[in-house]
């Protein structure tokens, strides 16, 4: 399959689950592969905006003999024009850094993930959210490609580090089970982080 097929491909999933896009923000950089992302705004069923990259998974990472390819996207409350810079900055990287950004993993940002006012400095990489058709998480290329597909989710600083320390899978339970909401631009308190056994 060549590139053009597959950014095609790559966009007709996301269509399939979240309708026509609303724009798509071609991110020009020196830096291959070219990284679109996909703006969709709320529909009947859904109420909130989701925006995707397209073309991280140009860029096969490597975790030891495991290779993955992966899309990212976010889920925001309102028409979020920041997100677009941070889902550009995170596609690009595994490439620019040579490592692997995966299911749970978490980054600390240091800053305000909106580079203003946003309580969140760090992200955790998650599988698609509740409200999300459990089959968005995969995108099926030509066999045997495999295109995984995973939610960025803003998170404290404090929760970045319970992450580090006993796992981004344990954040996440813990987030679900609070039942907080996974929008990036969503004002929430952290979690309670003491370790459940």
């Amino acid at each position: 399959m060549d590139e053009q097929n597959r950014y095609q491909t790559r966009t007709g999933h996301f269509i399939l689950f979240w309708n026509v896009p609303r724009e798509i923000y071609r991110q020009e950089h020196n830096a291959e592969p070219t990284i679109a992302i996909l703006e969709f705004s709320p529909r009947a069923n859904r109420q909130t905006w989701r925006y995707a990259t397209n073309g991280m998974s140009e860029y096969t990472q490597a975790y030891g003999v495991e290779r993955v390819q992966t899309e990212l996207f976010v889920s925001a409350n309102e028409q979020c024009a920041w997100a677009i810079p941070l889902l550009e900055g995170l596609a690009r990287y595994p490439k620019m850094h040579g490592t692997y950004l995966g299911e749970y993993d978490t980054i600390s940002v240091g800053k305000a993930i909106d580079r203003k006012i946003s309580p969140f400095t760090a992200i955790l990489l998650a599988p698609p959210g509740a409200e999300e058709d459990v089959a968005l998480g995969a995108i099926r290329m030509a066999v045997p490609d495999l295109v995984l597909v995973h939610q960025v989710i803003g998170v404290y600083e404090s929760e970045c580090a319970f992450a580090v320390n006993h796992g981004g899978d344990k954040l996440y339970d813990r987030l679900r089970r609070d039942n907080v909401s996974l929008s990036i631009d969503d004002v929430r308190h952290p979690v309670a982080l003491r370790l459940v056994k």
